[in-house]
């Protein structure tokens, strides 16, 4: 697959809608870049990616002639680029623990539209009396991190706000999806988490990007992925 010439806008290849793509997405929407959103469609596309790239996965990030690939190595690339990636070895260490950490948050998360499977599994973010659940663990940290600031990193805007955002709004999206009247009730304990996400959601590459996203139902998605469409 041939990356893009320099002067191209950057082209973000993976399935429509949810998945490792989104945090991509949100890195390029939050630097404000244009770029294009390329949801795969046909068997044979994904069959010549995985011939013609050097690790056979989506997603991959075609920009400044490269082809870029693996979720982690997209994100930091984007984050280099553009100046959203710290400052210092300090920052950037900031930067990463937030980062993996999200893995870890986002991860068990990211599969859920896949399978549709949101009113069996949100019981691993919201606990039980017995276990605590991924939202008592990782959003009490997200926010004493963001005590007294805008972004993690107080000012500036970093690939980690948007990665943690990227779970935010799917968990979010998805007790919409399930009916839910406060889709958002899962912050309220945690004003500064709040505060930060209704920041980025007023954001205008932020808003853009959202207000042109195509978002699939979770029955779509699911096909899309299997090539059932």
């Amino acid at each position: 697959m041939a990356a893009t010439e320099e002067s191209a806008k950057p082209k973000l290849t993976y399935w429509l809608g949810y998945g490792r793509g989104e945090g991509p997405r949100w890195c390029l929407a939050l630097a404000g870049v244009d770029f294009e959103d390329y949801g795969l469609q046909k068997k044979e596309e994904f069959g010549l990616l995985k011939e013609n790239t050097l690790w056979g996965v989506a997603p991959i990030l075609e920009i400044d002639g490269l082809t870029v690939q693996q979720t982690g190595a997209i994100m930091n690339y984007i984050g280099n680029k553009y100046n959203m990636y710290g400052d210092n070895i300090v920052e950037r260490y900031l930067v990463d623990t937030i980062m993996c950490a999200n893995n870890d948050y986002y991860g068990k998360l990211m599969p859920i539209p896949f399978f549709n499977n949101f009113a069996e599994s949100r019981v691993t973010y919201e606990g039980t009396e017995e276990k605590p659940g991924l939202n008592d663990k990782f959003l009490p940290i997200f926010d004493s991190m963001l005590a007294g600031k805008t972004y993690f990193l107080g000012d500036k805007k970093t690939i980690a706000d948007a990665y943690v955002f990227s779970a935010i709004r799917l968990l979010s999206n998805l007790y919409k999806l399930v009916g839910e009247e406060n889709p958002e009730a899962f912050l309220e304990p945690y004003k500064n988490l709040t505060a930060w996400f209704k920041n980025i959601c007023g954001l205008e590459s932020i808003a853009e990007y959202e207000a042109k996203k195509v978002q699939p139902s979770l029955e779509d998605y699911g096909k899309s992925v299997r090539f059932q469409n």
